[in-house]
C-alpha cells in the first residue's frame, strides 16, 4: 500500500529489486606510461571514462592532477582541476636531479 497527502493506494504484490551502483573507469590515454620528457616541453594529456550506467562520461566528470615527483618528496605542480578531457602543461620544474618525474592522475568520481 502506498499513501500519501491525496489518498492511498493498493497493488498486487510486486518484486523490488535493488541494483548496486558501479564505479566509473577512468584511463590515462596520453601520454602513455613511461613516456620521457625534456625540461621546458609541453607535455598534451588526454583521457576517456565510462560508466555502466550513464556510457562515456563527460567533461565535467574528469578530475585531474599533476604532481612532480623528486628522490623521496612530491611538489604539487597542477592542482586537482575538473571540466576537461585533456590538457597540457609545460615541463619547467627548476630541478636538476635525475630522479625525478611527473605523476598524471585521472580520476572520475
Amino acid at each position: 500500500m502506498v499513501s500519501n497527502s491525496f489518498g492511498s493506494a493498493t497493488s498486487n504484490e510486486a518484486i523490488l529489486t535493488v541494483q548496486a551502483n558501479t564505479p566509473p573507469s577512468a584511463t590515462v590515454d596520453t601520454p602513455v606510461a613511461g613516456t620521457l620528457y625534456t625540461w621546458g616541453r609541453t607535455i598534451n594529456y588526454s583521457g576517456t571514462g565510462t560508466e555502466a550506467e550513464d556510457g562515456n562520461l563527460p567533461a565535467s566528470a574528469f578530475t585531474w592532477q599533476i604532481d612532480f615527483h623528486h628522490d623521496t618528496h612530491v611538489h604539487p605542480f597542477l592542482p586537482a582541476t575538473s571540466g576537461s578531457k585533456s590538457g597540457s602543461f609545460q615541463a619547467n620544474f627548476a630541478e636538476t636531479s635525475a630522479n625525478v618525474f611527473y605523476r598524471i592522475r585521472l580520476t572520475a568520481p
